[in-house]
């Protein structure tokens, strides 16, 4: 490890590190929805997961 690097493996790069920084969320993780950042594709997946939600309520 004298040359900084994780034992058994290689350092990230900088596009592997920003990759694990914007890990996907948890199926059923409960996240926070910021109305005023969101965008036309933002809401529609909104719509889609809610429209998703109720009929797996109904089943």
């Amino acid at each position: 490890m004298a040359d900084g690097k994780a034992s058994g493996g290689k350092r990230p790069n900088k596009r592997e590190r920003a990759a694990s920084e914007r890990l996907p969320v948890g199926k059923y993780e409960d996240v926070e929805f910021a109305e005023e950042r969101a965008d036309t594709d933002d809401l529609e997946a909104r719509r889609r997961a809610e429209e998703a939600d109720a009929r797996a309520e109904r089943l």
